[in-house]
């Protein structure tokens, strides 16, 4: 057995630990946040101490979420799946309104593009508070709140008479939204093991590009009308999902199980909420890789429809309308995705049996290692299809390739990631949205620029080039991850402490 101990001892690293090991190790942590709490003393625990106590719930818990029935699991992950969607499609929905804004406030393209840009900002920076907030304080008040601020944020945004007002409370609604863009894959975690929570996280990413999908043509429609009653209708819609929120049961295991009962010192709590996340970021570099591979990815859903109307409106003669409809190939390669998944599973589950039953994050990657090279392909046969010269089909179809292998990618790394950091999910999540959603905020602006100075041919291409030298990550983490896992201060000691084997040892 190999030992180190961190700052003040507190924070314990095993590899290659046998099931008694483990048991002491976590019975020595409980200790410690037991008798920091018994003196009174719960101020002095920092972040990481929280966190460990977060480490050490156990999964056999007759009143973990891993044991609710199966209904009662179902009902909670549709319903924020839903709230996923509605928050989501804000931020496609929005390209169609730019031309009005330009109009009635006399701006530029670029300026009325920080409406969408702050939106998807605020999307990266809110859950680096919301998602610890979420870890410690609960999942289902946090969604009810912030999805209440959401709403009410709606109202300055359809009454808006200037650019500065729609832009700083587009950025403010994105924040307050943001909840929904981390927390639902904490949530599938919270609910489902790790043997079922493939499915669950692939509905997660199902949302967010179904609510991506669906934006665009949403917004055109209101558009065609008026773009105002585009947020009075959100109002409308949030309202109601906030009453379905509220009757969803807490899902957050420490909740459950008042493993933290004791810890509730605002100091403590504050301590978590406002650090974890940055820590999570600024420490671990795989988090800050695969987040900035996916911010590239994501980024990609804005690229392809900046680049929507110089081919299917310009090019092939259609309507904003019937180009606006192109986009939906990205919800038909979503569900691709998902009817995909009990493949992943399957060879998760093969993984793990050939492993002696233990757990490899990095075992999420294995059809990740086929459906990495979509995204470069897909962007070349649009690239090179999409002159007006071939059937409107092809890069029809070649979206559709890329709306395959961007989602696929983006659940493998969700599954990576929380399969790494369980217990902190929320807070990990969050660390990976910052980059992700901020390189996509930059993307919205890159890509006006890119196809107003470029043909969509050579865009397009310059993105594939691009795509090539980080498919080269997705190896780097299957065949190394382990390696750069066993530096990390978290999961590391997630793998110490953590019941999450097939051993199942019990404190």
């Amino acid at each position: 057995m190999d030992v180190s101990t961190g700052n003040g001892g507190n924070n314990t690293f095993l590899m290659d630990e046998t099931p008694e090991e483990k048991k002491s190790v976590r019975h020595s942590a409980s200790t410690i946040i037991h008798d920091k709490l018994s003196e009174g003393s719960v101020e002095q625990l920092d972040e990481w101490n929280v966190a460990t106590a977060l480490m050490s719930i156990d999964e056999n818990h007759p009143a973990h979420p891993h044991h609710w029935p199966a209904w009662k699991k179902w009902f909670a992950a549709i319903i924020y799946t839903l709230l996923e969607v509605y928050i989501i499609w804000s931020s496609t929905a929005v390209i169609n309104f730019t031309s009005f804004f330009q109009n009635e406030w006399h701006c530029s393209s670029q300026a009325s593009n920080l409406v969408q840009s702050l939106f998807i900002l605020g999307n990266a920076c809110g859950p680096m508070v919301l998602g610890p907030m979420s870890d410690i304080l609960g999942r289902k008040w946090v969604y009810v709140i912030s999805l209440l601020f959401y709403i009410i944020f709606q109202i300055p945004q359809a009454l808006a008479y200037n650019l500065p007002m729609m832009v700083i409370n587009s950025a403010i609604a994105g924040i307050c939204g943001s909840a929904a863009v981390a927390n639902v894959a904490s949530s599938m975690c919270d609910v489902f093991t790790k043997e079922t929570v493939g499915l669950g996280m692939a509905l997660f990413v199902w949302g967010a590009n179904a609510g991506a999908s669906i934006g665009s043509p949403i917004g055109e429609a209101f558009a065609e009308k008026n773009w105002r009653w585009f947020y009075w209708m959100n109002m409308i819609v949030g309202g109601v999902l906030v009453i379905l929120c509220i009757f969803i049961p807490e899902t957050l295991p420490a909740s459950n199980i008042s493993t933290l009962e004791k810890a509730k010192s605002a100091v403590a709590r504050a301590k978590f909420a406002f650090t974890m996340a940055a820590r999570i970021f600024i420490t671990e570099p795989i988090i800050l890789a695969l987040g900035l591979y996916n911010g590239f990815a994501y980024g990609i859903n804005f690229l392809y429809l900046d680049g929507l109307f110089p081919v299917f409106k310009n090019n092939y003669n259609m309507s904003y309308m019937h180009a606006n409809e192109t986009f939906l190939n990205f919800l038909v390669g979503v569900t691709i995705v998902v009817m995909m998944q009990p493949i992943q599973d399957w060879l998760y589950r093969r993984d793990k049996k050939r492993n002696g039953g233990v757990d490899r994050p990095e075992a999420r990657f294995l059809i990740s290692l086929v459906t990495v090279w979509f995204f470069p392909l897909g962007l070349f046969w649009f690239a090179f299809t999409s002159s007006g010269n071939i059937s409107w089909v092809s890069p029809l179809i070649a979206g559709g390739v890329i709306a395959v292998g961007d989602p696929q990618l983006w659940l493998a790394m969700l599954n990576y990631v929380t399969d790494s950091y369980p217990s902190v999910a929320g807070s990990a999540v969050a660390a990976f949205t910052l980059p992700s959603f901020t390189l996509a905020a930059v993307l919205v602006h890159l890509g006006a620029i890119m196809f107003e100075n470029m043909t969509t041919t050579w865009a397009m291409a310059t993105l594939g080039f691009i795509s090539l030298s980080l498919v080269l990550l997705i190896y780097i983490i299957y065949f190394f991850g382990h390696i750069l896992r066993k530096h990390s201060r978290l999961a590391i000691t997630q793998e110490a402490l953590a019941e999450k084997n097939a051993n199942h040892v019990e404190v």
